[in-house]
């Protein structure tokens, strides 16, 4: 008998906890981290892709890095407003602010980087 009991106040306590993170967003459900931020970074000037260019979120510690295209992508971003902080040797650093994304969105940025001088 304790057994039966000490399993239903765990299930309990779980679906009480399930029930107030639900309420505390406003949704009913906890925002899933499925959006994406994506696009690609060139050469002011030029037009030229910039292969390797950092991509940094932000106020954390999730960068990736452009590829031979100068492509980037960030997954398995929670909805919300994001800034970016895009670096390259040789380039002025640049920062995107507010990419406000939505939850299942795929936000696509055109980035042009300027020399420096």
């Amino acid at each position: 008998m304790k057994k039966i009991i000490s399993v239903s106040s765990i299930l309990v306590v779980f679906i009480f906890s399930t029930f107030i993170v639900n309420a505390a967003n406003g949704t009913g459900n906890p925002p899933k981290a499925n959006a994406v931020i994506s696009g690609q970074v060139q050469d002011f000037n030029t037009g030229e892709s910039l292969a390797g260019v950092v991509v940094t979120l932000e106020g954390s510690d999730v960068k990736t890095y452009t590829d031979l295209d100068g492509n980037f992508e960030i997954k398995g971003m929670t909805p919300g407003k994001y800034n970016l902080v895009f670096s390259f040797i040789s380039y002025n650093k640049s920062l995107v602010e507010d990419i406000d994304i939505a939850e299942s969105e795929t936000e696509i940025l055109e980035v042009k980087l300027l020399e420096s001088k």
